[in-house]
C-alpha cells in the first residue's frame, strides 16, 4: 500500500490508500491525479514500494513540489546512515537519496519518522508499554519517557541536517486509553491522583474526577514530548517543521476520542501553536 497526507488548513491527514498491485498505468495515472488535482504529498515507504529516487522524480518529479520520505520506520530502523539509530540494512541510503536528489530538483522532502511505534526499543524493559494487567505491546514504547524524546530529536536532528524541509511525527499517541501502566507511569500518576501505587485501569475509568486527570496527564505527556523533539530541531535548523500527525475520526467522537484513546489534543501538538520557524 502507499499512504498519502492531504494537507489542508494546516492539518495533515490520511486520505487515500492504493494497492501497488495496481495496473501501472492506472496507478501512474490516478497519483498524478492526487498530486495535482488534491495537492496530496505522496508517502514513499521502501518496505511497500522501493523505487529509486532518480526513476520516481523522473516520472513525477514536474508534477510535485513536496513529497514525504520513510526516514525512521516501525521497527525502529532507520533508512539513512545515523550515528544515533540502527540502520535497516537494505534500504540504508533510501532517505538520503531522496532527500539529496530532492534539494538538486528544488523539490521539499518531509522526514515521516515514526516516533512511539518503535520494535526495537518496544522489547526493551526501561522503555515498554504496558496495560494495568501488565500485558506489553512489543511494537510501541511508552511516550512518558525524556530519554527517549531525547533519542527521537537526534533523529529529527539528523534528518534536517540532511536536506529535509520538515519532520513528520507518526505514531505520536499511547497505544489506547488503557496505557500506560509501567512502574515509571504508576508512580508518576500515583503522585498526581492520590491513587497508591497498584491502581488497575478501571481505578482510573469509574471515577470521573480520576479520569480526567488521566486524560489530561497523558495530553500533557504527549505534547510535552512534542515541544521537546521541536525545540531541539529549532536549535540546529530554524527553517524547518514539525508536522504530528493526529489521529482523528469524526464517526467515533471526533477530537474527544482522539484525546481520550490516544492521548492527542490536535491544538496542543499543533505547530500554529508553537512559535513558527524563521527563514534564514
Amino acid at each position: 500500500m502507499l499512504t498519502f497526507y492531504l494537507r489542508e488548513k494546516q492539518f495533515y491527514m490520511y486520505v487515500v490508500v492504493l494497492s501497488n498491485k495496481l495496473n501501472q498505468k492506472v496507478f501512474i495515472m490516478d497519483l498524478r491525479r492526487l498530486i495535482i488535482e488534491r495537492k496530496v504529498i505522496v508517502v514513499l515507504d521502501p518496505a511497500v514500494l522501493n523505487t529509486p529516487a532518480d526513476d520516481f522524480y523522473s516520472r513525477f518529479g514536474s508534477s510535485i513540489e513536496s513529497i514525504a520520505v520513510v526516514a525512521k520506520a516501525p521497527s525502529g530502523r532507520t533508512y539513512y546512515n545515523s550515528e544515533n539509530a540502527r540502520q535497516e540494512k537494505e534500504y540504508s541510503d533510501y532517505f538520503e537519496s531522496y532527500a539529496n536528489l530532492g534539494d538538486q530538483l528544488g523539490i521539499n522532502v518531509y522526514a515521516v519518522i515514526n516516533a512511539f511505534s518503535d520494535e526495537w526499543f518496544g522489547q526493551d524493559p526501561m522503555y515498554k508499554t504496558v496495560d494495568s494487567e501488565g500485558n506489553a505491546i512489543h511494537t510501541h514504547v511508552c511516550p512518558n519517557r525524556k530519554e527517549y524524546w531525547h533519542y527521537l530529536s537526534e533523529i529529527s536532528k539528523e534528518v534536517v541536517m540532511n536536506h529535509a524541509q520538515g519532520v513528520i511525527l507518526t505514531g505520536l499517541s499511547y497505544i489506547n486509553s488503557h496505557y500506560c501502566f509501567c512502574e515509571h507511569c504508576r508512580k508518576e500518576f500515583s503522585e498526581i491522583s492520590g491513587l497508591p501505587l497498584d491502581f488497575n485501569f478501571d481505578d482510573v475509568k469509574n471515577n470521573p474526577s480520576i479520569w480526567e486527570q488521566w486524560v489530561n496527564w497523558r495530553k500533557s505527556k504527549i505534547s510535552e514530548a512534542v515541544n521537546h523533539i521541536t525545540n531541539e530541531v529549532w536549535s540546529v535548523r530554524k527553517d524547518v517543521y514539525i508536522i504530528p500527525t493526529v489521529y482523528y475520526d469524526m464517526e467515533v467522537g471526533g477530537i474527544k476520542s482522539t484525546l481520550e484513546l490516544f492521548g492527542q489534543d490536535p491544538l496542543a501538538v499543533s505547530y500554529t501553536h508553537l512559535t513558527l520557524p524563521t527563514k534564514a
